[in-house]
């Protein structure tokens, strides 16, 4: 059961679209997830009317975003343009639910290696529905340079080493870095190893990504150990 709760920003209007947009998000992903036994609250707020002091970057950037609350039964997606998008509300929409039925279903270890595997999940999900649904998949972060396979290959490599060890990392650099503090990283690196780790586990056994959420954290590690960093 879904419990859709705006905030009084939103007007009647658009409550209205995103509950129709809605019932064809639930249509598709129910197809592959089963949420009959389970609650959540889905929170829409429109911040637009926040002091700019008071708003993200990220946001700022993107202008959407989403939070789910790992397991718990609750998701948050912010709007801070009050101009609403069915493209945004969908993307947003099959991203935080891939979170939040990945986190109810298997053990999440909450460090930069299951951030990781969580991200590419994701981010490969929104793919699939795109492509499926007909709808087009673009962020501001699109725009930004996207890494090689070598780069993608060594931040593969470091974030497994930052999990085992327990290093201490600069969060923001390694997730999102999008004024290029750290000219070592990427923009949104964390994501984009993700991607291109959980797209080469379905290239390789040829599953939908729909198919990879039930995939355990273990299993992914081996992979990309052995199939990418050709560790022995």
């Amino acid at each position: 059961m879904f419990n859709l709760i705006f905030n009084k920003s939103f007007s009647e209007e658009t409550q209205e679209k995103i509950r129709s947009d809605f019932i064809e998000a639930k249509e598709y992903f129910s197809k592959y997830y089963d949420f009959s036994k389970k609650e959540i609250d889905i929170y829409f707020s429109d911040i637009s009317r926040m002091k700019k002091e008071d708003i993200s970057e990220i946001l700022k950037i993107e202008k959407v975003s989403g939070l789910s609350m790992s397991g718990y039964g609750a998701l948050i997606l912010e709007f801070l343009d009050a101009r609403y998008s069915k493209n945004i509300f969908l993307k947003l929409i099959f991203h935080e639910l891939n979170h939040e039925f990945r986190c109810q279903t298997l053990p999440t270890p909450n460090n930069i290696w299951g951030d990781t595997i969580l991200e590419g999940l994701a981010l490969n999900f929104e793919k699939q529905a795109a492509n499926e649904l007909g709808y087009e998949l673009k962020f501001l972060t699109d725009y930004y340079d996207k890494p090689d396979e070598d780069k993608l290959k060594w931040g593969l490599k470091r974030i497994i080493e930052i999990a085992k060890n327990k290093e201490k990392i600069n969060h923001y650099d390694w997730y999102f870095n999008h004024f290029g503090d750290d000219s070592s990283l990427p923009t949104n690196f964390v994501y984009r190893v993700g991607e291109f780790l959980i797209s080469k586990y379905c290239e390789k056994y040829r599953i939908r990504p729909s198919d990879a959420l039930k995939i355990t954290n273990e299993e992914f590690e081996d992979f990309a150990k052995k199939e990418i960093l050709c560790e022995k």
